[in-house]
């Protein structure tokens, strides 16, 4: 009896997959026939959206208006563009809510209907003018396009809007009160996320980080009056903070994909250690602190508004820390696997909660306008970020990604404690 159960099932799944292709053939040619039918009045490009990394699901859509709005990589003839959630890519979607706004602003349409279109296209007839050009570079601002289009794409309703701030109300955020996000890294997402055990995602634990290291900087903002959320769908760890005034969102009621992209648009600023979260404060035009930022050549340079350190790279063999141009002579400056700074005899160190705490302070300052204190290296530290500025970009043209930089013009800035505490990372 289970050997007739098996045959019936097996070939009700090749009976399925046979109509599937049928159908994927029939709808693919037509359409691609139908796109070239219709090019002599207007060029209809298609497009996948990466949906289930919120990072390249917020920063990526958000360059590509970017760069339409400024004539780059697009057609010369009229044209319209029409987009789809790839398949292959989007099981499950990282941020309904934000699929939801992103609806407002681009022309998404169901994947069976655009999948087999494009697929044929790019497949079998080989025609890339009807492929929806992505990104010059992903989720890389190589043009410093955020900076030039000062206002974003993505706008709340009126409901969304009050929605919003009553949530805020609800877990104690006063209304004339500013607050902070706060998201730390750690392995506890993915495997939620997208299905199978940590050791699947491993290679990426060298960007892990510990939120304990990140307790300090909450404390003392929170001391100033500000209000510090910590971000995050899923944290391994809460954050063990006393103060009122520090929220660990992640693990609470409110926590709602809608709130992610609400509290992201509406922070004062954002603490992140590179992780996708902050594409959208980032796509809100909101100022990014970033710490324990690893690799070395994926911080994100552009932004003027933005600051950040790094991890330390330490050499196991002489306990020293490594420059740049030793990790660039090491093949780690752009390495993007645990594996690759262990065969390299790296320890990754992260920062220190006085690191952490010390650029979120230069930020405050930065942002309310006011100047720091000034004291001993400060003349020597405007010249360090420029030779840190040079030095970086020359470095990073040696690692192109897709046979282009990773980085534009270098427009961040380097906390200022840190780097005068660290100026083993230059050629000196």
């Amino acid at each position: 009896m289970k050997i007739v159960k098996s045959f019936k099932k097996l070939i009700k799944n090749k009976s399925k997959k046979i109509l599937n292709n049928i159908y994927f053939c029939i709808i693919g040619v037509l359409g691609a026939l139908i796109l070239r039918i219709l090019r002599p009045i207007i060029l209809i490009r298609i497009g996948s959206l990466v949906g289930s990394r919120i990072g390249h699901f917020a920063l990526n859509t958000e360059l590509y208006i970017c760069e339409k709005n400024n004539k780059i990589n697009t057609p010369k003839e009229k044209y319209v563009d029409l987009f789809y959630l790839d398949p292959e890519n989007n099981r499950p979607i990282c941020n309904k809510s934000l699929l939801a706004i992103w609806r407002r602003v681009l022309k998404i349409y169901p994947a069976y209907l655009l999948y087999p279109i494009d697929k044929i296209n790019r497949n079998y007839l080989k025609s890339r003018s009807y492929e929806v050009n992505s990104p010059a570079q992903s989720d890389r601002d190589i043009y410093g396009l955020i900076d030039k289009t000062p206002f974003p794409h993505l706008e709340f309703t009126r409901n969304e809007e009050k929605h919003g701030s009553l949530v805020l109300r609800e877990m104690g955020v006063l209304a004339d009160k500013k607050f902070i996000c706060l998201i730390a890294r750690d392995s506890a997402y993915l495997p939620e996320h997208l299905g199978g055990n940590y050791t699947d995602y491993e290679y990426h634990n060298y960007r892990d980080v510990n939120i304990d290291d990140y307790l300090l900087a909450p404390n003392k903002i929170a001391e100033m009056g500000y209000y510090v959320i910590r971000m995050g769908a899923k944290v391994q760890k809460n954050i063990t903070s006393s103060h009122p005034n520090v929220i660990d969102y992640a693990v609470s009621k409110f926590r709602s994909d809608f709130m992610d992209i609400y509290l992201g648009a509406k922070c004062f600023f954002c603490i992140s250690n590179g992780v996708g979260f902050d594409a959208v404060p980032y796509i809100y035009r909101r100022p990014i602190v970033y710490t324990n930022m690893v690799p070395f050549n994926y911080f994100c340079t552009f932004g003027r508004q933005n600051i950040g350190i790094f991890k330390h790279h330490i050499c196991k063999i002489s306990d020293t820390k490594l420059s740049m141009k030793c990790l660039n002579d090491r093949g780690v400056f752009s390495a993007t696997t645990s594996k690759s700074y262990s065969e390299k005899n790296i320890l990754l160190m992260d920062n220190s909660p006085e690191e952490i705490f010390e650029v979120c302070e230069e930020m405050i300052i930065k942002i309310n306008g006011g100047k720091e204190e000034k004291g001993e290296g400060e003349g020597e530290e405007m010249a360090l970020q420029t030779k840190f500025s040079e030095e970086f970009i020359a470095i990073s043209l040696e690692n192109k990604y897709r046979q282009l930089p990773l980085h534009g013009e270098f427009l961040a800035k380097i906390g200022k404690k840190f780097l005068l505490q660290n100026k083993h990372l230059l050629s000196l």
